[in-house]
């Protein structure tokens, strides 16, 4: 027996009419963090990941282990094809391949110099990673 739609959603197909109550109550309440569906969202959490993890007595204006700054103003600027350390090798932040950046490679399993980053906190999560590679990529 072929399935008969009654009531309002009767003009519709009965597929349609079947799934559109569906699309009406497929997601309630509120998006919890908007800003990760927009364009912004990972420059948002680099500069959360900077300030929050890197900056506090190692990376920071005054304090500036291996000679990075991550607090100062213009960061992108100043990171982009800038020479990394001398054991390190390579460019701090590399726009045009984000995964052969020093910057991003330290926060990695296993980093092809020195230790991983942030040294004296738990290891970034991969979404987090992952912003930093959006990042390098827009700089």
């Amino acid at each position: 027996m072929p399935c008969e739609v009654r009531g309002p959603l009767a003009w519709l197909p009965p597929p349609l009419a079947i799934a559109a109550p569906m699309l009406f109550c497929a997601c309630p309440g509120e998006l919890r963090e908007p800003d990760r569906f927009s364009d912004n969202y990972c420059i948002h959490v680099t500069e959360s990941i900077f300030n929050n993890r890197c900056v506090f007595g190692c990376h920071g204006a005054q304090s500036q282990q291996g000679d990075l700054d991550l607090e100062s103003p213009n960061v992108g600027q100043r990171l982009a094809n800038a020479p990394s350390t001398p054991e390190c090798g390579g460019v701090l932040a590399a726009p045009g391949n984000p995964t052969a950046s020093i910057l991003y490679q330290k926060l990695t399993l296993s980093p092809p110099c020195g230790d991983r980053m942030p040294l004296y906190d738990d290891p970034l999560t991969s979404e987090q990673q992952d912003c930093v590679l959006e990042w390098i990529a827009r700089q």
